[in-house]
């Protein structure tokens, strides 16, 4: 089961610097990750969960369980992570507080050298409600109450711009969960079973999966994941038994996780 562990109190300064990948001055800065989580060699999880005065803040912990650990220390509210397909760089939104939310902006942390760079906010105060990279991570795309918005990734200039039609396949690639490379299901909740998560491949009906899941989110070639309560769930599309990824000293009300998987193995002979 998971546990609960005390709170830290102090406050870590955050760089809003330019955005300098693979930079060696930036490089020990701020790791959040160093010793503990390497993206491209360990397959992990980012999450957002409630922090110091029940503002939300991110978190980080390998796929297989364990410690998880904080990734920001700010009185901002942070929320809606996505991680880069390479799992370097991380997207979420920030705020003032939860309540505030006119000034939404969408921001990215380089998890190599802990270097942030924020976006100015999108026109006529849009508010972001979920964010995902393109599978080439080149592209951040962002759903909004008024539609879709594309994003430059680092190390491109940040440059928000409505998403056009040629975009929106890909878009909704990005920002739909799937079950199976190539998918083979859409994973979503149940139209008919209400509290329920369920698979839908085409032109079938719905397939329930899980009672009370919520939030799925794809979990490398042929499963998925999903929260049940602050429990995250995961469940191969081949069939067989969900298992629970075991987390030490889980914060409170964890939600909206991001996965980014180990980098496979390069073709033999290079």
């Amino acid at each position: 089961m998971t546990s609960h562990g005390p709170r830290t109190t102090y406050q870590v300064p955050l760089f809003a610097l330019a955005f300098l990948l693979g930079s060696a001055a930036c490089r020990d800065t701020f790791y959040p990750l160093k010793n503990r989580i390497t993206p491209g060699l360990d397959a992990f999880v980012v999450f957002a969960a409630d922090g110091q005065a029940g503002a939300g803040e991110l978190w980080a912990g390998q796929a297989g369980g364990g410690n998880v650990f904080q990734l920001t220390y700010t009185l901002s509210d942070e929320d809606l992570p996505a991680l880069s397909p390479s799992g370097d760089v991380l997207a979420f939104v920030r705020s003032p507080a939860r309540a505030d939310t006119a000034l939404r902006r969408i921001w990215f942390m380089n998890l190599t050298t802990g270097n942030e760079r924020d976006l100015p906010l999108l026109p006529d105060s849009t508010i972001p409600t979920r964010l995902a990279f393109s599978a080439d991570g080149g592209v951040l795309f962002a759903r909004t109450r008024s539609g879709l918005w594309k994003v430059d990734a680092p190390p491109a200039p940040p440059a928000a711009r409505r998403a056009t039609g040629a975009d929106s396949i890909a878009a909704d690639s990005a920002l739909t969960v799937f079950l199976g490379e190539p998918a083979f299901a859409r994973i979503d909740a149940c139209a008919e079973r209400t509290g329920w998560i369920c698979a839908f491949p085409p032109g079938q009906q719905e397939t329930p999966l899980q009672e009370g899941g919520v939030q799925p989110v794809h979990w490398g070639a042929d499963s998925i994941a999903y929260l049940v309560g602050d429990r995250l769930v995961v469940r191969s599309g081949e069939g067989g038994r969900s298992r629970e990824v075991m987390w030490v000293r889980l914060p409170t009300n964890p939600r909206f996780p991001t996965y980014a998987p180990k980098a496979p193995p390069l073709p033999s002979g290079r």
